[in-house]
């Protein structure tokens, strides 16, 4: 007799393996340095096993990046639970955008350190990165409501998301030195961005 087929909790638990063991590949090696054999060796698995759960390696790494930009939405949404004003929240999703780039630093290269061919991108993929940057849009949305800051929101967004990456990818990239850590930079980063937001100095 032949092997049962496999139920649907297996099947979703050796996709689940496979999109874990490349998200340690791709950001380790890169694109173009993993390979569908790589990528089944490291699960376990023959070549040709993988190709049951997956098209091809563009699958994968698009799943991959999906599921990490679906666990870096819902670390930012939890932060902001029990925040009593605007700027609470602005300080607790700060520190939960850091936080989760020292807790999966392969995600976090897959989700801003990997640019995509043409060929891997995908709607679904475009959608979660989106969906990714909306809890702070809508944090800095609100705070411009409260009176916390002023101007665009999506503009803020942007500066606010782009102080945070900018100490992040020194810190995964090893180049922050001259005395400051990640963790010494992360509430000053948070403050000036904070200060930034509340219009122009006036002379």
């Amino acid at each position: 007799m032949g092997r049962p087929p496999f139920s649907e909790e297996q099947i979703e638990a050796q996709r689940e393996a496979v999109i874990h063991a490349a998200e340690g590949l791709f950001a380790e090696l890169g694109y173009d340095g993993v390979t569908m054999r790589a990528i089944a060796k490291m699960t376990g698995q023959s070549a040709a096993a993988a190709y049951r759960y997956f098209e091809n390696k563009d699958a994968i790494f698009n799943a991959a990046r999906v599921a990490a930009y679906g666990r870096f939405t819902a670390a930012q949404e939890a932060s902001l639970a029990g925040a009593q004003n605007s700027v609470e929240e602005l300080s607790q999703i700060g520190d939960a955008y850091i936080q989760f780039a020292l807790d999966e630093p392969d995600a976090y290269r897959l989700m801003f350190e990997m640019k995509p061919s043409d060929a891997t991108r995908t709607p679904e993929v475009e959608e979660c990165g989106a969906a990714a940057f909306k809890p702070i849009r809508d944090t800095i949305a609100r705070a411009i409501e409260a009176g916390v800051l002023v101007g665009d929101h999506v503009e803020l967004a942007h500066l606010f998301w782009a102080g945070l990456h900018g100490i992040v990818s020194l810190h995964v990239s090893g180049k922050l030195r001259h005395g400051f850590d990640l963790m010494a930079l992360r509430d000053p980063m948070k403050h000036l961005l904070l200060a930034g937001g509340q219009g122009p100095p006036t002379v």
